[in-house]
């Protein structure tokens, strides 16, 4: 889907500024039309984890990987769990990333996963079903460590939280709104602060 987000022009300059990286992943997702992180968002992925230096991630909707290997490359120790409902796009994953080390793919549900499993994360990354996230974020935010990251994408979809009702399709009606209300939410939720940020379709970083 088209990215109105930015301005015509500026999407491609940033793009043209930044060195390709996971070409073969980008190119992968594009031929078979599977979901995956656009590659100014894998760039911010990158950036945080350099920084935070996660010991252990959460992926939620980690698809055939490609954030899980932006990830990896801003931060090599990084234990990361990847979780996807699509067990094809897990078999894919499991495929492209079989060099990187400490990654773990797994084909089931989110609440699932949380519910058997005590885990916690210093960085959560989630790229699923948008309708979900406000679930997402009940659910994780408990399991979060002190000065953790969690990380939401897609949340300004494809620019549609700025248009009027009548103006966006029908399809995606209920999903806007849910997600406005989603980042009402979140902007009220304390002690955790957030930012909202205009990278890729919208990044919401909340930390605590």
């Amino acid at each position: 889907m088209k990215n109105d987000i930015l301005i015509p022009g500026i999407l491609e300059y940033i793009r043209s500024t930044v060195r390709a990286k996971n070409e073969d992943m980008h190119d992968y997702a594009k031929k078979h039309d599977v979901p995956s992180v656009e590659p100014e968002t894998g760039e911010l992925l990158r950036l945080l984890a350099s920084v935070l230096k996660p010991a252990s991630v959460l992926e939620i909707g980690s698809g055939i990987g490609t954030s899980t290997t932006y990830i990896k490359q801003g931060f090599p120790s990084a234990k990361i769990t990847g979780i996807d409902h699509n067990p094809n796009r897990i078999a894919v994953a499991k495929t492209l990333c079989i060099e990187l080390e400490n990654v773990e793919f797994i084909s089931e549900s989110a609440v699932a996963y949380l519910n058997r499993t005590a885990e916690t994360y210093d960085m959560v990354f989630i790229d699923s079903v948008k309708r979900i996230y406000p679930l997402m974020w009940q659910t994780v935010k408990s399991r979060v460590n002190k000065g953790g990251l969690v990380i939401f994408d897609d949340v300004l979809l494809f620019g549609m939280l700025a248009m009027e009702t009548a103006e966006v399709s029908k399809k995606y009606r209920q999903g806007r709104d849910e997600l406005l209300n989603f980042i009402e939410e979140i902007k009220n939720d304390m002690p955790a602060s957030s930012t909202l940020l205009p990278v890729g379709s919208g990044v919401l970083l909340v930390n605590f």
